[in-house]
């Protein structure tokens, strides 16, 4: 999933890098909820409302600066960076 992310933002060049966040995320809410519905999950999330805001805000600014960073530099560079970057996040 992750290595295909970089080809739709180049096919969605054009778009604002906001509209493409809502966009995204405003499906990824559609599908949890439907997939939260169907299984009858509900129970299992018990994040406070926090937890909520913060991670609201953590996954919206990670895409947003990823958009923003394909829009200005190569593809292959911002997939290049990204992949150093969590590589030297991880403990070994």
């Amino acid at each position: 999933v992750w290595g295909g992310i970089s080809v739709v933002v180049v096919g969605l060049y054009q778009l604002p890098a906001l509209e493409i966040l809502s966009i995204s995320l405003s499906l990824s809410f559609i599908c949890t909820i439907l997939y939260l519905c169907v299984t009858q999950k509900w129970s299992t999330i018990n994040a406070s409302p926090l937890m909520w805001v913060i991670g609201t805000l953590a996954v919206g600014g990670t895409s947003f600066f990823y958009i923003s960073a394909t829009k200005l530099a190569p593809p292959i560079h911002v997939e290049l960076i990204i992949r150093v970057l969590k590589s030297r996040g991880k403990t070994h």
